[in-house]
């Protein structure tokens, strides 16, 4: 008990920076600063515990966020239920690519290949599907100079 007290005073003090702190660059500076230590756990845990070298990480973040970001822009779900959701669906890529890869006996190098190879079918699928925008999302300004658009109203698109 006595070395969680440290870790419950972090905690406390992360969740009062936005009552004292009203910049949006630290507030996302420390989002981002958190994410990345998400996922170094994740990375601990399972690299450094359980032996074994995961490329899926970027399948399990993907899904959350996709899911979540769907959630709220096509559906207008409140940003929680949706941030829920995103973790569920996460987690459940990530119960059915472990529960393939592990029960193939997978370990080392054909662990890592493997969850590369999932990796590389979940960015394939996100970019074609058409409920993430099917690479149909118009582009900025600055891309658009690079394809000579006449017009700042002239949105460019993939494709």
């Amino acid at each position: 008990m006595r070395s969680l007290v440290p870790v419950a005073f972090v905690i406390a003090a992360l969740a009062a920076v936005p009552l004292f702190v009203q910049s949006n660059v630290v507030l996302n500076f420390l989002v981002v600063t958190l994410m990345i230590a998400l996922a170094g756990q994740g990375w601990n845990i399972l690299g450094g515990y359980g032996g074994q070298y995961s490329f899926g990480h970027a399948i399990f973040f993907g899904t959350g966020a996709y899911v979540t970001a769907i959630l709220q822009v096509k559906y207008g779900v409140n940003a929680w239920p949706a941030f829920g959701c995103g973790i569920v669906a996460g987690a459940a890529v990530g119960t059915v690519v472990g529960w393939l890869a592990f029960r193939a006996g997978l370990r080392g190098s054909y662990f890592a290949l493997v969850t590369l190879a999932f990796a590389e079918v979940f960015r394939i699928v996100a970019s074609v599907a058409p409920i993430t925008g099917a690479a149909s999302v118009p582009l900025s300004i600055s891309t658009c100079a690079s394809r000579r658009c006449s017009s700042k109203a002239e949105p460019c698109s993939i494709g």
